[in-house]
């Protein structure tokens, strides 16, 4: 088995999509507000993707 590169890997990690809407009653949706938050890959500092920033009334629907 041949392991990849660290480009290969940075690469992969570029084209990786994210959920970012929440998962509330076996579906995705986002935040009732519309609000996000940022978040981030701890190694690096890059921002991954901007997450729904849901609160109680988002479950409580």
């Amino acid at each position: 088995m041949e392991l990849l590169t660290h480009e290969e890997y940075r690469a992969m990690a570029a084209e990786m999509d994210f959920a970012t809407a929440a998962f509330v009653d076996g579906g995705y949706r986002p935040a009732l507000s519309g609000e996000t938050f940022e978040t981030l890959n701890p190694a690096t500092g890059d921002k991954l993707a901007d997450v729904a920033a849901c609160a109680a009334q988002d479950v409580d629907f």
